[in-house]
């Protein structure tokens, strides 16, 4: 494919607001085949969408999550939604990683390690630090009676000094990688690349199913190969390949595309079913399938979620769409771009929200019209923040 160095303006945005790096006119061996026609901002307009939809995903796991977890409410109306919209959209993870792999991976013009580190990791490394900061001093000070600090450097070190603050460790040992995968990008086929990419993955969800196999045959809930910060992105080296090798992969014709939407959907609501089995099928059912199947980021079922919706979005904004006409994709684009504020401040509102003196609910909405409430106002807060945010100077790097 040749392409022309994406102007400023309409360049694709990766997952930490950054741009996508120039590349070169010529194709390089192994580069994926996009579909014809259209600039490189049209053929990838879908991320923005992609990026867009997942952190909403992202969001409702862990605002309806609080109503999901809540075994008071367990088989009330509130919390079968709650269900729904937290576990349906557990594939937004794997996702956000395939879309950074299919606008990373691409080999740039300039090679240079350095040049890739200096510009991607100062970008996340400020939020990363401040973020931390921020949420670690919350915990310390206001949510937790009696802090103790071996706990606090505990979880630090597994990644978790926070709800989902694994995320930036992830994005940060995948960008570490990236310069190291290019030379594998640049000689290897699109459709090697694909097999490599979901081995990868399936091997991840092997490990997965038998540390679960192993706590099982040694009577424990939680066997050893947790990750920590250091390694909390090697699970998904395969999506973050994927990505890449899935660029400019795009199902014509719409009695396809619509096979391809119901089968999306079927997969990202196999996991709700999975895990509300008990009332279904039985618990030991369950318990079994969970185990050969867990419902992990990792997971077989959530894995090809991901995949499904990442093809399902190219296919539906593909560039001779409407959706990646310069208009709509420039709205998308804005949207995309506050992603990672969302993300980094979603969590913060979520404690303010829960914790309104006459309206507090710490433990998760109890009724439909509060789950509602709460979801909607930390969707739409989040990303209100995000963009007052990026536009105060000593705040906006942190986003």
């Amino acid at each position: 494919m040749l392409q022309a160095t994406p102007e400023p303006s309409t360049s694709p945005t990766l997952a930490d607001g950054t741009t996508e790096p120039p590349t070169s006119t010529a194709a390089a061996p192994g580069e994926s085949v996009a579909a014809p026609g259209g600039s490189v901002a049209a053929q990838l307009a879908f991320t923005s969408y992609l990026r867009v939809f997942a952190i909403v995903g992202v969001v409702l796991v862990h605002s309806a999550g609080l109503t999901y977890i809540n075994d008071d409410l367990r088989n009330t109306a509130a919390w079968w939604v709650a269900s729904l919209a937290t576990i349906s959209t557990k594939w937004a993870v794997p996702t956000f990683v395939m879309v950074s792999g299919a606008l990373l991976l691409k080999p740039p013009a300039d090679l240079s390690a350095t040049v890739f580190y200096r510009r991607r990791l100062s970008r996340i490394g400020i939020p990363l630090v401040f973020w931390h900061v921020f949420y670690i001093t919350v915990l310390a000070t206001l949510l937790t009676a009696r802090p103790n600090p071996l706990t606090i450097i505990g979880s630090f070190l597994r990644g978790e000094s926070y709800t989902g603050g694994y995320f930036f460790w992830l994005i940060l040992g995948l960008y570490v990688i990236t310069p190291l995968l290019w030379p594998l990008v640049a000689s290897t086929s699109p459709r090697t690349l694909g097999i490599i990419g979901a081995l990868l993955a399936a091997a991840a969800a092997v490990n997965l199913s038998t540390l679960r196999l192993i706590g099982r045959l040694e009577d424990g809930n939680s066997p050893a190969g947790d990750p920590t910060l250091f390694t909390q992105f090697v699970p998904y080296v395969g999506f973050f390949i994927l990505g890449y090798a899935l660029r400019g992969v795009i199902v014509r014709g719409r009695a396809k595309v619509t096979a391809l939407a119901v089968l999306t959907t079927a997969l990202c609501l196999e996991p709700t079913w999975q895990l509300t089995g008990p009332f279904v099928f039985g618990q030991e059912t369950a318990d079994n399938l969970n185990l050969v199947n867990p419902v992990s980021y990792q997971g077989w079922s959530l894995g090809l979620a991901a995949v499904a919706v990442f093809v399902l979005a190219q296919s539906i904004a593909h560039p001779a769409s409407r959706w990646a006409q310069p208009r709509a994709a420039r709205w998308a684009r804005q949207a995309g771009d506050l992603t990672l504020g969302v993300y980094a401040t979603h969590l913060g509102l979520l404690m303010i929200l829960t914790r309104i003196p006459g309206h507090s609910w710490p433990d998760g909405a109890k009724t439909m019209p509060q789950l509602f409430a709460l979801c909607t106002l930390t969707v739409l807060g989040a990303f209100a923040m995000s963009f007052v945010l990026k536009r105060i100077p000593l705040l906006r790097r942190t986003v």
